[in-house]
């Protein structure tokens, strides 16, 4: 069974910028993985 290591970024957003960086972080091949207040985690697998 193979295990998959992960890779974390957090990035601050608000109302006005949060889908411009999801689309950033999306094209980079970032998925979203929380959201807590105005923090948006994100992960991917290490290459």
């Amino acid at each position: 069974m193979a295990v998959t290591k992960w890779q974390y970024r957090r990035r601050c957003a608000n109302l006005f910028n949060e889908t411009s960086i999801m689309n950033e972080m999306g094209a980079d091949g970032w998925e979203l993985c929380g959201v807590w207040l105005f923090l948006l985690y994100f992960k991917r697998p290490i290459s």
